[in-house]
């Protein structure tokens, strides 16, 4: 799951990697070695038209996309052929190449089936899921180097089919270059010096009882304030001066604008687009904070437009869209042109630079429009769901607008999925991590946005109401070993109808297992200094281990896949032990992980005497963080993680959910 992006540096003729910000002593090492080995696809673009050896992905008006997979990974040739159900070739067929990737198929590529209905793609030796369309007809399929694929294109918009797919990743084939003592003393040595540079900087950070400070003074309520304030790190400066010199009027108004916008805009918005938004006239309507004051749209820069629109148009103008927004629509449409050629990658514009061009493309459009309807005192926003842009009423029902400002007809058909989930007592499943819902048209899933980690007891707590059609339910089990056992639903919405999906997430047939063995006497050091054993800390039965390291991104990943999922550990209620490599355990701020289980204990690995215990006693091939076992209390190792692993709470977890069973 997820992705991950690097650098190449052209060296003596060839290509290096680097990982950029976590410098190695030498080229072609990083952390992700071995998770690159086991890689389906890597990729990179190149500006212009681009005429090299390596494969091309996709080619536009900017870049060139090539694969560059074979320098990574082992690789061979996926080869698929388009059939209709008749037997017979489908020629020109789109044939995308998808990845098993947070419960959607996500295509890496598309290709067009040739006049004998094939197509390829060079890629790791592993299972891809093939998508094939001719416009209304699809199929589905697993291919991989050993198994090529014949897809047929069986279903149309009306089908519903059930199946299974065992997924399985490539083995990991790492190859790391030498490195000596010398060249890895002098790395640990200017990352010492990098991270106490960092630290010093991070210590200038508010901290909760400056943030009291400030909420007193200015009469705000204080645990607002502390989160704000911390989460803002080093642009703190900016968010303290912004509530300082807010009126007292509007002091919480502006809280209200700091809690809805993201932690990351808070890490970098300037003061000058908080003055601007703070600004916003109030208006009597439930959607006003999340869409009407909020700034943010989409995943555009944040910029100071409302006192621009406010600016542009006579209040009489402003009263009149507001009066009725349909309005607004009409001069949108009259007013800024569709363009397709200037912006091809549909990078975001500026609501402002949108109104003085006249001109935008479609999702700039949108940004535009809905900019402009925020300014005006108008809820409006882009469908979280569809991306459809959309005005509230005055009861608050969303109404529907095309691209170019026209309402759309509000008898669009409609239809409802009650989604139905019977809890078996392991994790309940998260949309994206365990599952997804996709609508199908024109024979192409597109995944539906329903809040990225929401539970689906949160989810399915009623009806979602969609467009009527074709919908396609995704569900996966991650393994420990990266494999998937995926579950494929296609199913339909019919008009003013409630369609009943059962959402079921496959299980392993194999048991958890012995695979190893730690001693629980093995002592570390706690944050005082003194020894203590595993045992003395956790108690009998039981508890989960992890080796980690300071600055460190697939520790970094570990800790919050565990903080995800926090309520789960608490409720468990066992001992999770963190410790870090002794010499570098002080450069380690426990801080920035504040939802981690309250269960955790923090140390360190006394001259690395566990993470070789581990490696020796688990036959490990090499010495990665993170490391982390599930053991009990009698030396028996149930379950290894090491290294790089997406969802790495949920593994742990279900292990530990299948031991209680």
């Amino acid at each position: 799951d997820d992705n991950h992006a690097w650098v190449e540096a052209w060296a003596n003729g060839k290509w290096y990697f680097l990982g950029a910000c976590e410098p190695e002593p030498v080229l072609n090492l990083a952390w992700f070695n071995a998770p690159a080995s086991r890689g389906m696809m890597m990729n990179t673009r190149v500006i212009g038209r681009y005429d090299g050896p390596e494969e091309v992905l996709l080619t536009n008006a900017a870049y060139t996309d090539i694969n560059v997979t074979s320098n990574y990974a082992p690789t061979s040739t996926i080869n698929v052929t388009v059939k209709d159900k008749n037997g017979s070739p489908v020629p020109g067929a789109k044939v995308r190449f998808c990845i098993y990737n947070y419960a959607e198929f996500f295509p890496v590529c598309t290709k067009e089936a040739d006049a004998n209905g094939n197509a390829s793609i060079v890629a790791g030796k592993g299972d891809m899921i093939i998508w094939a369309y001719d416009g209304d007809r699809f199929g589905i399929s697993k291919a991989s180097a050993s198994a090529p694929a014949t897809v047929t294109l069986e279903y149309s918009p009306e089908s519903v089919a059930e199946f299974d797919f065992d997924i399985v990743p490539p083995p990991v084939r790492a190859s790391m270059p030498p490195v000596t003592k010398e060249q890895t003393a002098m790395n640990d040595m200017r990352k010492a010096q990098e991270d106490s540079i960092r630290i010093a900087y991070m210590n200038t950070f508010y901290t909760p009882e400056q943030s009291e400070v400030l909420a007193k003074k200015l009469g705000l309520d204080s645990e607002k304030v502390k989160d704000i304030m911390t989460d803002a790190r080093g642009n703190w400066r900016v968010i303290e001066s912004f509530l300082n010199e807010v009126p007292e009027t509007d002091r919480n108004k502006a809280i209200d604008l700091l809690s809805v916008i993201a932690v990351k805009d808070l890490n970098d918005i300037d003061a000058e687009t908080l003055r601007d938004h703070v600004a916003t006239p109030d208006v009597n309507s439930r959607h006003f904070k999340q869409s009407i004051l909020n700034p943010r749209v989409w995943l555009e820069q944040l910029t100071p437009y409302k006192h621009v629109f406010r600016n542009a148009f006579s209040e009489t103008e402003r009263n009149s869209f507001r009066a009725n927004p349909d309005k607004w629509s009409k001069w949108v449409s009259d007013n800024i042109t569709i363009d397709t050629s200037w912006n091809p990658l549909g990078f975001s514009m500026h609501p402002e630079g949108v109104l003085k061009g006249r001109k935008a493309d479609t999702h700039s459009a949108a940004i535009f429009f809905v900019s402009g309807a925020r300014s005006f005192g108008i809820p409006a926003r882009l469908d979280p769901v569809t991306c459809k842009t959309q005005y509230a009423d005055n009861s608050g029902k969303w109404i529907d607008v095309d691209l170019f400002g026209k309402v759309v007809t509000p008898n669009n058909p409609k239809g409802r999925i009650n989604i139905s989930y019977t809890h078996d007592g392991g994790l309940e499943p998260k949309y994206y991590p365990q599952f997804t819902i996709a609508k199908i048209s024109d024979g192409i899933p597109s995944t539906l946005e329903l809040g990225e980690l929401l539970p689906v007891s949160q989810i399915a707590s009623e009806p979602i109401e969609v467009d009527a059609g074709q919908y396609m339910m995704v569900t996966g089990r991650r393994m420990a070993d990266g494999s998937v056992l995926a579950k494929i639903r296609i199913f339909t919405v019919q008009e003013s109808a409630i369609a009943n999906v059962p959402l079921t997430v496959r299980h392993a047939t194999n048991g958890v297992e012995v695979i190893g063995n730690f001693d629980a006497e093995t002592r570390y050091k706690d944050p005082s200094g003194e020894l203590r054993s595993i045992l003395s800390t956790t108690g009998r039965g039981y508890y989960v281990l992890g080796l980690i390291a300071p600055s460190h991104e697939p520790s970094a990943h570990a800790l919050n896949d565990i903080s995800a999922i926090k309520d789960e550990f608490e409720k468990w209620g066992k001992s999770i032990v963190l410790l870090l490599p002794e010499e570098s355990a002080s450069r380690f701020d426990s801080s920035l992980y504040k939802s981690l289980p309250s269960k955790i204990k923090w140390g360190s690995d006394p001259d690395g005497k566990i993470a070789k215990a581990l490696k020796d006693g688990l036959n490990l091939t090499t010495s990665d963080l993170p490391i982390f076992i599930i053991a009990d209390t009698f030396n028996r190792v149930v379950a290894v993680q090491q290294g790089y692993t997406i969802g790495l709470g949920e593994t742990l977890l279900n292990t530990i959910l299948q031991l209680s069973e």
